[in-house]
């Protein structure tokens, strides 16, 4: 799998934290499954679906269908599935962020709108980066295929 932009662990704290965004449908289990997620600035939803035990994922998100990489609704899944940690403690921080608005006004520069976001939110910098470390490091390790269908 090309490596995801390690900003999109934000984006999926975002999701998840919101609360309100991400369905899972109800006979998903590990082996597989399907969910809708809604994008941050509640325009589109993404359809995400996982098969044989969660090696591959089909995601109609831009990053997973064009780019090939886990984008951020892949990796919410796999934060709610337990494959990816997930701290709920600092994803608080980041509820309710814009993150369609804010990366196109930093024309896709996605470190850019991070900061913007710890700055304005006095969120401490060096410990958002290390819990998203970890789960970075946790997504680059699993072996899993991004398809288109």
């Amino acid at each position: 799998m090309k490596p995801s932009p390690i900003e999109k662990i934000y984006e999926a704290w975002t999701a998840l934290a919101d609360g309100d965004r991400l369905e899972i449908a109800p006979a998903s289990t590990l082996m597989a499954g399907a969910a809708t997620l809604l994008s941050s600035d509640g325009k589109k939803t993404y359809n995400i679906s996982w098969r044989d035990e969660c090696k591959v994922f089909v995601s109609s998100d831009p990053a997973s269908y064009w780019q090939g990489y886990a984008g951020y609704p892949v990796i919410a899944v796999l934060m709610y599935l337990g494959l990816v940690p997930y701290d709920a403690d600092m994803a608080s921080q980041f509820k309710g962020i814009n993150w369609t608005e804010l990366n196109a006004a930093h024309k896709r520069d996605y470190a850019a709108a991070l900061a913007s976001v710890e700055k304005e939110r006095g969120i401490d910098a060096k410990k958002a980066s290390e819990a998203a470390q970890r789960a970075y490091d946790a997504l680059v390790g699993l072996d899993i295929t991004i398809k288109r269908k």
